[in-house]
């Protein structure tokens, strides 16, 4: 069976165009904050958000400011030696201290809501807990361009009161 060329180029051009549509609709998670987990008990000051946001890189700064003002506002956060994480993925936060033998990777973003702050804390062979800021994921945030502060400030309201 041979193609004519207006076909072969018809089916490349719809095929490339698949696979390009396919490639950007998938959001993957990436957390933002600050994680202190350099003794037994690892603590987490993390905000979940997609990178398929419009005010994804947005968001992530301004979760990155709240988290950083919480630490300098309480003298034992302070006394803590923070990483800043910064648009990491899951997995490779989870990995640093957060995970025991046999969790999922995932474990982070798997108990996180996107657009929300979380204190993350790990005693020692406990499991991960997580606490979140209760009505952080208020509705309306997203990609208006107008409405950038608001949907910054709302997406990560809730790292300012976590302690």
């Amino acid at each position: 069976m041979k193609l004519s060329a207006k076909k072969l180029t018809l089916t490349i051009g719809t095929t490339m165009l698949l696979a390009l549509a396919n490639s950007q609709a998938y959001a993957s998670p990436r957390l933002c904050g600050y994680i202190a987990v350099d003794n037994p008990n690892k603590l987490g000051i993390l905000a979940e958000f997609s990178d398929n946001d419009s005010l994804y890189h947005q968001k992530c700064d301004q979760a990155l400011d709240q988290a950083w003002n919480k630490i300098q506002s309480n003298a034992q956060l302070q006394a803590q030696n923070w990483r800043k994480i910064y648009r990491n993925k899951c997995y490779d936060v989870a990995k640093q201290g957060f995970l025991n033998q046999g969790d999922d990777a995932d474990l982070l973003c798997n108990n996180m809501d996107s657009d929300n702050g979380y204190k993350i804390t790990k005693k020692g062979s406990a499991g991960s807990t997580f606490e979140k800021q209760a009505g952080s994921n208020p509705s309306g945030v997203g990609g208006v361009a107008n409405d950038i502060d608001n949907g910054v400030n709302q997406g990560t309201k809730a790292i300012k009161s976590l302690f």
